[in-house]
């Protein structure tokens, strides 16, 4: 589900997109992590 809302956001012209950058999530944690390339 996180490709599609990605893909959502690119159609629609709203939000960040993760261009660039790396997406770590931690599902133990329930955490994410954003990095920079």
């Amino acid at each position: 589900s996180i490709e599609v809302s990605e893909v959502v956001k690119l159609l629609i012209g709203r939000g960040e997109l993760l261009r660039n950058k790396v997406l770590f999530i931690n599902l133990l944690n329930n955490g994410f992590e954003i990095i920079d390339l």
